[in-house]
């Protein structure tokens, strides 16, 4: 991963004009920041194990604060408004804040479970799910906290509704990969039903953006994958990803079309539902990110590890995090080649439309520096890459009316 971040670090000055990710001062903080949430525009937090640090005008500036007695690491947060937040800990352990983290206090949950998810889809309706298939439910802003029953014979990693009925609840064994496994309700929680995976690997994050459409995150012990359902949980499919070197550990999308996924030092961009993915580089090939927020499809941050000399990194963009050198995702399908395998070895087979014939056909690294170019004249074509040193590149058709652009990774 390190050796992709490194070849790909050029995307950073070649596209620095258009602001795509900015470095946030959090200088505050001296440890890997976990997970993020924003409130609203101007409020937003970011979690280490036992502390956060706050913003309250965008990112500009930071402030750090530690949760007073707190024993335990905090697996997840969620925030009703600026002020009211919960976190989530081993051991059974609930925090709640009134006042904008300047004090917390711990609440009763019942349960000696390790709890790994935090939901609110209402001011005082929350959700929260751990260890041996534990779900959690208040209606009273966390004052009193009541076992479900959820039919989960394993841990469940992440909970995630659409409204105050409507939500999933999705875990497996993570180590062993012997299964996922993904529950539903549509009565607030009174009844649980099992849904079928369709995958051995354990799902560590859900994102539903409405009662149908959702998003997860699965892993097993070496690989990680993200999968969609299109018909509220009863089928899910893998969708294919550009880059998958490390484990995905966070996703966000604004809408159905348009989402985040973060996987080490780079960031992955999707507008077409996760069918396509867009490479985004912020510009440190020692960051690791671990959490991505977005307020909306532009406005977005995302928090992890700065590298030995700036811990605690926060980003933030403006606009959709920019895009990958030569291929906007911004251009209609028609306007981009089709390329495949990809990731791709030695051999690569290109594909368009014959209007666009003949034409030249160029790879270029991401300096814009063309390596190879021939002319064709009917598609598909197949090109010779077995010379080129792993990394990304840039393939561009230059045709008689049009010119076409696309992206391959070699292997």
């Amino acid at each position: 991963m390190k050796k992709l971040c490194i070849l790909i670090a050029a995307l950073f000055a070649l596209n620095s004009a258009n602001a795509q990710w900015i470095w946030q001062n959090s200088t505050e903080s001296f440890d890997d920041l976990y997970t993020c949430f924003f409130p609203n525009a101007d409020t937003g937090y970011a979690f280490t194990t036992y502390s956060f640090v706050k913003t309250t005008n965008g990112g500009a500036t930071w402030t750090y604060h530690t949760i007073f007695g707190l024993q335990h690491a905090i697996n997840s947060i969620y925030f009703t408004d600026a002020n009211t937040g919960y976190t989530v800990n081993q051991h059974g352990r609930i925090c709640k804040t009134t006042n904008g983290g300047t004090t917390w206090e711990y609440q009763y949950s019942g349960t000696v479970q390790d709890l790994f998810s935090v939901y609110f889809p209402a001011k005082d309706t929350g959700y929260i799910v751990g260890d041996s298939g534990t779900i959690l439910k208040t209606t009273t802003g966390g004052l009193q906290w009541t076992s479900q029953h959820s039919l989960a014979p394993w841990s469940l990693y992440s909970v995630c509704f659409v409204d105050v009925n409507t939500g999933y609840a999705a875990g497996g064994t993570y180590w062993y990969g012997n299964g996922g496994m993904v529950v539903k309700t549509t009565d607030g929680g009174n009844t649980w039903t099992s849904l079928p995976a369709g995958t051995s690997y354990a799902f560590v994050k859900l994102f539903f953006v409405n009662a149908d459409t959702g998003f997860a995150i699965a892993d097993s012990a070496y690989s990680s994958r993200i999968l969609k359902t299109t018909d509220g949980g009863n089928t899910w499919t893998i969708k294919n990803m550009n880059i998958a070197t490390d484990p995905f550990r966070s996703l966000y999308f604004a809408n159905a079309a348009t989402g985040y996924t973060v996987n080490g030092c780079i960031i992955l961009k999707t507008t077409t539902g996760g069918d396509d993915w867009i490479i985004q580089y912020p510009g440190y090939s020692n960051a690791d990110f671990y959490s991505i927020y977005f307020l909306n499809a532009d406005t977005g941050y995302a928090v992890g590890y700065g590298g030995p000399y700036a811990y605690g990194a926060i980003i933030k963009t403006t606009n959709g995090g920019g895009y990958l050198v030569g291929v906007d995702d911004r251009r209609p399908a028609e306007g981009r080649l089709k390329i495949f395998p990809n990731p791709g070895p030695d051999k690569i087979v290109v594909e368009t439309d014959e209007a666009s014939l003949p034409g030249t056909l160029s790879v270029l690294d991401l300096s814009g520096r063309e390596l190879l170019h021939e002319t064709v004249r009917r598609s598909p074509a197949k090109i010779d890459i077995s010379t080129l040193p792993r990394g990304i590149y840039v393939v561009k058709l230059n045709g008689e009316t049009s010119v076409l652009v696309g992206k391959v990774v070699k292997e």
